[in-house]
């Protein structure tokens, strides 16, 4: 198990040493440490995951464990798509204590019920705003802004995936991108 900047990794040693680069290369981000230290402990290696990742929360502390896909792929944007998940993944974490700070646990389970696809939506904007102000390659960026991993999103109704899949293609492209 390794440590980088307070997060633990655990996995194979490929995995580790990727996760450990991708937290690194996020840490040089201005919100890394209110938003990804804050909320994410532990990374942990998932050999049945495909892509994406799931989180566990733990509610008390307000903190969560991230499971991630093994290294099955080698990829030069890998690094990149890793520390985008993990972006995105944290923002879930800080976006449900925001909102159980100002609605309660049951206004976040309300909204998550209604409209989980306008959540899903703002963890994608931060994901850019990331990829972006790190200046990640123009492929991640646009890869983002198609909706990459909507289909893992099961929890979705397909009509809340068509919608968040077209709110993300409506977003506009970054200023230092176009």
């Amino acid at each position: 198990m390794k440590e980088s900047r307070g997060i633990s990794i655990s996995g194979s040693e490929l995995f580790e040493r990727d996760v450990e680069a991708a937290v690194e290369l996020l840490s040089r981000s201005a919100g890394f440490a209110n938003c990804i230290v804050g909320n994410i402990e532990k990374i942990i290696e998932n050999r049945t995951l495909l892509s994406g990742g799931s989180m566990k929360l733990n509610r008390e502390r307000g903190i969560a464990e991230l499971r991630l896909p093994d290294a099955r792929t080698e990829s030069e944007l890998r690094l990149f798509f890793l520390a985008c998940t993990i972006a995105h993944e944290a923002f879930h974490n800080e976006l449900f204590k925001r909102l159980v700070a100002e609605h309660g646990e049951s206004g976040y389970l309300q909204m998550w019920k209604s409209v989980p696809w306008r959540i899903e939506l703002q963890c994608v904007e931060y994901e850019i705003e990331i990829a972006t102000e790190l200046k990640f390659p123009i492929e991640v960026i646009e890869n983002l802004k198609t909706g990459r991993g909507l289909s893992v999103h099961d929890e979705l109704l397909p009509e809340q995936r068509r919608m968040l899949g077209r709110s993300i293609r409506n977003l506009r492209t970054m200023p230092d991108q176009e």
